[in-house]
């Protein structure tokens, strides 16, 4: 086995070299780990001592445990050994690295553990080379969750695929022109479907035209949406994986807030006449569509305070307002 040249070498360059060792191999680590019993228990000792001594921000003694044995398994399949004396010192490198990628990333530091193996500290470069994904920064840990060996290759193809696709359909031109005004759909089309973006932006029309026209038909659970249509690209572009489920809670909700509207004191009966804010509250607001509604109440004192009597008598007079979903 190839092993360091002394006890005190560099731990970084000692890292790198079993990094490299592994791309070159051309394989993941996955699979069985077959680490002695032995080892095994040098690692959770190692762990434990290092997770009192360093800084861990939030990182737990399991997580560490992990880690080192995700790369004791990576050097015993690459024939690199892993001097004991060097254990502790290369954990505290590795705990390092990983708090780096939390710190820039975010979000479960164990889904961390892979890239840092096969990149080391790459969360920061990856956050300042894609600033157009700071908005969305679950696209940069799904990068490194799930293609650790090379994230940032993953994110240069997706944020290509970005911009081919919403130039291919601006101004009204292209097969998916319907979502240029929504191009955050070409992103997800982009980062979960990169072999075939078109195929999952076809799917999610064909969704979007079978409930538009199902809802023409009176009998259709659906048609009390039909003179509202913008609901239907609403509900399958914020809700892809089951866009009928949203439909029918919000029509439920929808439902319930009509009928209390209705009731004798109900504090939203000036809003009995506007369907459509209950629309509003229950599309945007669905864990508290009465708040909603509240609020617009006191907007609409505070905007009345303000009203000259002729002004107030002018709106009453108006047709009620429906908000477009």
């Amino acid at each position: 086995m190839i092993a360091p040249e002394s006890q005190s070498c560099d731990i970084g360059a000692f890292v790198e070299t079993v990094r490299k060792k592994q791309r070159e191999s051309g394989k993941a680590l996955c699979g069985c780990f077959k680490l002695s019993p032995e080892t095994i228990k040098a690692i959770k000792d190692a762990s434990r001592i290092v997770f009192e001594i360093a800084p861990s921000n939030g990182l737990t003694c399991e997580s560490m445990t992990t880690l080192m044995m995700r790369f004791e398994e990576l050097c015993r399949r690459q024939e690199i050994a892993m001097p004991a004396s060097a254990r502790i010192d290369v954990l505290r490198y590795l705990v390092s690295e990983l708090i780096a990628n939390h710190t820039a990333l975010g979000g479960n530091p164990n889904k961390l553990i892979a890239v840092t193996l096969y990149r080391g500290a790459v969360g920061p470069r990856i956050v300042a080379g894609f600033p157009m994904f700071s908005e969305t920064p679950g696209i940069l840990r799904h990068a490194t969750e799930k293609n650790p060996s090379d994230p940032e290759k993953f994110l240069r193809n997706v944020n290509g695929t970005i911009d081919a696709l919403a130039a291919q359909n601006s101004n009204g031109q292209g097969e998916f022109s319907c979502f240029s005004d929504t191009p955050w759909v070409f992103k997800h089309a982009a980062v979960h479907n990169l072999s075939d973006p078109e195929r999952f932006l076809r799917g999610l029309k064909q969704t979007i035209d079978t409930l538009k026209e199902n809802s023409k038909n009176t009998d259709d659970e659906f048609s009390c949406f039909s003179d509202t249509p913008g609901i239907f690209k609403y509900a399958a572009v914020h809700h892809l994986s089951n866009p009928q489920r949203f439909l029918r809670d919000v029509k439920k909700t929808m439902n319930y807030l009509i009928e209390e509207s209705k009731k004798p004191g109900s504090e939203f009966a000036s809003l009995a006449n506007m369907p459509g804010m209950f629309r509003a509250a229950a599309i945007g607001h669905p864990s508290n569509p009465e708040a909603f509604l509240r609020k617009v109440l006191k907007e609409r004192v505070c905007l009345r305070l303000m009203q000259s009597p002729e002004e107030i008598v002018a709106e009453e007079d108006s047709a009620p307002i429906a908000i477009e979903a």
